[in-house]
């Protein structure tokens, strides 16, 4: 810089004030654009004079060249233009701002530097771009001629996004688990603040969610009559496992002592009876039951008896004599077929209204899908897998768009979640390799023809409205069969799928007959009929009708 304003004979070359000022105005000083430490030592500019600068006096002859002569534009007077400043009022050339020093600029981000190479390749890396170059480089390496280990490492990346799937699946599913405990625990809680809101104590309602045994135990107590209990001079009705509460409580005790004494007690006979707690002969009868009688022969038959068995009528219904406290249980086995049919049915109900719930989850899925295909960089068939790595790589570098592949990524996941929808929400135990690559071709993938992927989602979207349909169906009939399903249900679901096929040009075609078998020696023509040779005419062909 210092060849431009002085020579090396230290005289000032022919150089106006005004291009000077201009000059140092517009170039920017101290550090480089964006540097964000200190600048350094700045060349100060000669300060302009008001006075005429005296004409440059020729070196002596004798004087080794100049290292370097810039050319200079002829001399102007200083009145000229905008005229000489002053020497205080002309900026010095230190004070000219700088990203750092720049009104507004002081402590802001520093500009943008363009194409930042460790950024692309972060990018790409987190798109799984590491295992395309992990496994181009080990094709390469093992395989020898340079198409030949390309190949080679475009597989080996192949397989590993197949690992990777198989542990997003596998992720999938662990998150699938954990949300299903989630649930249970959320349920035992909401269990045991209902088992405390009724009156039972904290630490029997914790308990009691050890297991589904112990908490049916303590239901079939709460069921229980309520006993009159005295404490603390106040009688309480508890049930077993209650505590005492403004809820429970009857009132002052008159006589705590005596009201203490009994405890009330069932008799086979139904009737109610207190009892004393120090003298069991002590019994005072609270509710008349029913006597125990011989069984009478109306009721023999009623009951299904046999005319000579030995029998005696108590409050619970015919019992043996003889055989203990053996009860005739009549209609047994018809009753426990009712339960297990019921059950049955039950189970059935539920699993509709699953099925109906996680269809509209999966009819979502399969829109989403759709549209995902409608991108315009979107593609699947042969070799989809590459183009959608090629396209991650391409756009991690900068490329091509950083969306380009971003039709092909969530159609793929759509894909899978909708696999587990139909599922129901997991693989299941002991899925192996082979069992997971059959799975993911059933339904619309990457690796299938854009019209093949447009009907399998027809068809999946289907199956999921019937799915919502027979939910409905099974609701309606058991608002109208007394809130349950029995064999009816069943006969009115087979009409209605006799009469709303699922897939009509499928059954059409399926029940067209099927087409004759041509006759033997006979050849179809590209007309579409079929000829045989003519026995009386050699060469000559007729035509089979």
């Amino acid at each position: 810089m210092s060849a431009g304003i002085l020579n090396r004979s230290g005289a000032v070359p022919q150089v106006d004030p005004n291009d000077l000022m201009r000059l140092f105005g517009r170039m920017p000083m101290g550090a480089p654009q964006g540097f964000a430490g200190t600048s350094g030592a700045v060349v100060e500019a000669p300060v302009a004079s008001a006075e005429p600068v005296p004409d440059p006096v020729a070196p002596a002859a004798t004087a080794p060249p100049a290292p370097m002569s810039v050319p200079m534009p002829p001399r102007r007077p200083l009145g000229l233009g905008l005229g000489a400043p002053a020497a205080g009022a002309m900026p010095a050339p230190a004070m000219t701002p700088t990203p750092s020093t720049a009104p507004g600029g002081g402590g802001g981000d520093p500009a943008d530097s363009g194409f930042n190479f460790g950024d692309a390749f972060q990018r790409f890396t987190d798109r799984g771009g590491g295992d395309l170059l992990v496994g181009i480089g080990t094709g390469l390496m093992s395989t020898p001629g340079f198409g030949a280990g390309l190949s080679a490492g475009l597989k080996n990346a192949q397989v590993a996004d197949a690992t990777r799937a198989t542990t997003d699946l596998a992720k999938t599913k662990l998150g699938l688990e954990r949300a299903k405990l989630a649930k249970e625990a959320q349920g035992q809680n909401a269990t045991k603040a209902w088992l405390t809101g009724r009156g039972l104590d904290e630490n029997l309602a914790t308990a009691a969610m050890s297991s589904p045994a112990v908490l049916q135990s303590v239901l079939n107590q709460m069921k229980q009559d309520a006993s009159r209990v005295t404490i603390g001079g106040n009688i309480y009705e508890l049930k077993p496992g209650e505590k005492p509460g403004a809820g429970n409580l009857l009132g002052p005790a008159k006589d705590p002592s005596e009201a203490e004494r009994y405890t009330l007690t069932d008799l086979p006979d139904g009737s109610k009876a207190a009892v004393s707690r120090t003298d069991p002969t002590d019994v005072k009868i609270v509710a008349a039951g029913v006597p125990v009688r011989p069984v009478t022969a109306p009721e023999r038959l009623e009951y299904g008896l046999a005319p000579n068995a030995p029998a005696k009528m108590t409050a619970k219904g015919p019992e043996a004599i003889g055989g203990g406290n053996t009860q005739v249980n009549v209609g047994a086995p018809e009753k426990a077929q009712d339960v297990e049919i019921g059950k049955a049915y039950g189970k059935q109900f539920v699993d509709y209204q699953s099925g109906g719930r996680s269809a509209g989850a999966r009819l979502n899925s399969l829109a989403l899908m759709e549209q995902a295909m409608s991108a315009p960089d979107f593609y699947s068939g042969i070799g989809a897998e590459s183009v959608k790595r090629a396209n991650q790589f391409l756009g991690a570098l900068g490329v091509k768009d950083a969306k380009a592949a971003s039709g092909a990524e969530v159609f793929s996941s759509l894909g899978n979640q909708n696999l587990l929808d139909q599922l129901g929400g997991s693989l299941g135990a002991g899925v192996s390799n082979a069992d997971l690559s059959f799975i993911t071709t059933v339904g619309p993938g990457l690796a299938k023809s854009p019209e093949g992927n447009r009907q399998l989602i027809g068809i999946f979207r289907s199956a999921a409205q019937r799915q919502q349909q027979i939910a409905k169906m099974s609701r309606d009939y058991a608002a109208r069969n007394g809130g349950r399903l029995d064999a009816g249900f069943d006969d009115e679901l087979a009409q209605f799928a006799e009469s709303n096929p699922l897939f009509p040009a499928a059954q059409s075609a399926a029940s067209a007959s099927p087409p004759k078998e041509p006759p033997q020696g006979a050849r179809q023509a590209p007309d579409g009929n079929w000829y045989s040779p003519d026995p009386a005419r050699p060469g000559k062909f007729l035509m089979v009708r």
